[in-house]
């Protein structure tokens, strides 16, 4: 692996926890950098693995597809974000993922480290330091999802597309408006009025 993913993952692995040598190599062995095309996905419905993956450079969309063949757009991850169909397995070594009913599509060219392994990954567990780490990671993303819960039931269109910027800054201009209104609970047209509405206000 390249000594620059190792600092990016090393930096964001700081943020939370504070490691020894070890416990670092413990996880970064089990790593495979990978490229991922545009519109190629790193997990889809019915997948197992990969089991984790860290996002070196890119982004994603997260979404799900109903019966009818409609899509819902859960969450986008970037750059030092980690992607994982099966949160519970991170903190959790008894727990067997099933099979994932989610999509992670790249919305960019993007690299990715990734862990396929999921045997070698309960290994990886039994250091208390990852269950830390992957559970205040877990819980930032859950914020992020429950509260979009609560504003897709209470606020109005135009506050839902401000939440949506304070949550993920930087991406709006990365992101097709449609994803975006996917997210946001909204169709495009709406969205670009809300935009027009915005810019000349």
């Amino acid at each position: 692996m390249k000594q620059e993913y190792k600092n990016q993952l090393l930096k964001v692995i700081n943020s939370y926890i504070n490691i020894s040598d070890e416990e670092l190599y413990s996880l970064i062995k089990l790593l495979k950098p990978v490229s991922i095309k545009q519109d190629d996905h790193f997990i889809k419905s019915g997948d197992t693995k990969p089991w984790l993956g860290f996002i070196i450079s890119g982004l994603f969309r997260g979404f799900h597809i109903n019966e009818a063949g409609e899509e819902y757009t859960k969450h986008f991850f970037r750059e030092n974000d980690f992607m994982t169909a099966h949160s519970r397995s991170l903190v959790d070594i008894d727990y067997l993922p099933e099979v994932s009913d989610y999509y992670f599509q790249a919305l960019e060219d993007s690299i990715v480290l990734k862990i396929d392994d999921v045997d070698e990954a309960k290994k990886l567990l039994k250091h208390a330091c990852w269950v830390e780490m992957f559970s205040k990671e877990i819980e930032r993303i859950h914020k992020i999802e429950e509260d979009r819960i609560e504003y897709l039931m209470l606020d109005d269109a135009t506050t839902r597309y401000l939440r949506f910027k304070e949550n993920f800054p930087g991406l709006e201009n990365r992101l097709k408006q449609l994803y975006i209104a996917s997210y946001v609970g909204i169709s495009p047209v709406s969205l670009s009025r809300i935009r027009t509405k915005l810019k000349s206000s």
